[in-house]
């Protein structure tokens, strides 16, 4: 069967090319760029400013050595809070 003459072929890209011309109808570019910066909005920011833990443990530990986790982890969820 020959796709280019073959009249099922031919409705469906018709039926394709009229449901992709509506849809550029109904959204503009503005629209998309608007819709893509809402939800990028929503995401977190970078984490990658947060240092890693670089801490010894003594046995047992400190609480300034619990201390310095905490902070880190305080750290990491102030970076990934937009």
């Amino acid at each position: 069967i020959n796709t280019l003459t073959h009249p099922y072929t031919q409705t469906f890209t018709q039926v394709l090319w009229r449901s992709s011309a509506a849809l550029r109808i109904q959204f503009s570019p503005t629209d998309v760029t608007n819709a893509f910066a809402n939800e990028i909005s929503g995401t977190a920011r970078n984490p990658n400013s947060v240092s890693m833990l670089g801490i010894m443990f003594s046995e047992p530990p400190t609480q300034s050595e619990l201390q310095g986790v905490v902070d880190k982890v305080n750290e990491l969820i102030g970076s990934l809070i937009r």
